[in-house]
């Protein structure tokens, strides 16, 4: 019997499908975007602060996260001219992200 993974995620978008999750060699978050490039999410020093890097290394977009405290949940600032569908994957990955931060509490 097949279990379902924790660690892994299917995503669709107007009739495309991708998947991304965990990957233990590199300790990121990744996902194939819908033309297969490999996203990861590295995470900074502090908590909950994440940076996205494409598969050549270069950052596309920054997520902060911020403490119950604040009024402002988390900010994610995208450093480069991304696509609607990227957007998309990046929103759902943070989700993931968010989802893992919290079951470590």
């Amino acid at each position: 019997m097949d279990r379902v993974r924790k660690d892994q995620a299917q995503f669709a978008y107007q009739g495309k499908m991708t998947n991304g999750g965990f990957d233990m060699g590199k300790s990121t978050w990744a996902f194939h975007d819908f033309d297969g490039k490999r996203y990861d999410w590295v995470a900074g020093i502090m908590q909950n602060c994440w940076k996205l890097e494409d598969s050549e290394g270069q950052v596309v977009a920054q997520f902060i996260g911020m403490s119950r405290d604040y009024k402002v949940k988390a900010t994610l600032t995208f450093l480069t001219k991304v696509s609607e569908s990227l957007i998309s994957l990046v929103l759902l990955t943070t989700k993931l992200i968010n989802y893992d931060e919290a079951t470590k509490r």
